[in-house]
């Protein structure tokens, strides 16, 4: 699915209150497909985990209520081109640079763009620059 922006609700397993850490867990699983239910379809559609580069989190929580240390980057992304954003880095000091995060993610990173909590698959990132 070429260019296409696919609007939907995934599934996730989670009992209590859903969080940024709960959606990048439910996309770094090894799970190569996961459902989401669209308005157009009447059943639920598999996507391929690889095929998506940019999931955007639609949710009760805000920016704000994010503690992760932030990077100010500018992405450029296969099908999206530049985007300036906040990669999230939730790690100890020694482990706080974007290399660091990008290296440590299974296929998702965390960022904030559009102020709006979103996931990068890292592996339709073509260049980085920290700003």
């Amino acid at each position: 699915i070429s260019d296409e922006t696919i609007p939907g609700e995934i599934f996730l397993d989670v009992v209590t209150k859903c969080g940024p850490k709960h959606i990048q867990d439910f996309f770094d699983k090894d799970a190569v497909f996961f459902p989401i239910r669209t308005a157009q379809a009447g059943r639920p559609l598999l996507l391929s985990k690889e095929m998506v580069v940019l999931v955007e989190a639609v949710s009760a929580f805000s920016p704000g209520t994010i503690l992760s240390d932030r990077k100010k980057v500018v992405l450029d992304i296969s099908s999206l081109g530049s985007i300036h954003c906040e990669i999230l880095i939730d790690s100890p000091v020694e482990r706080s640079r974007v290399l660091d995060a990008l290296n440590d993610s299974k296929h998702f990173i965390p960022v904030l763009w559009k102020d709006k909590f979103s996931l990068v698959n890292v592996r339709h990132i073509q260049k980085i620059v920290e700003l």
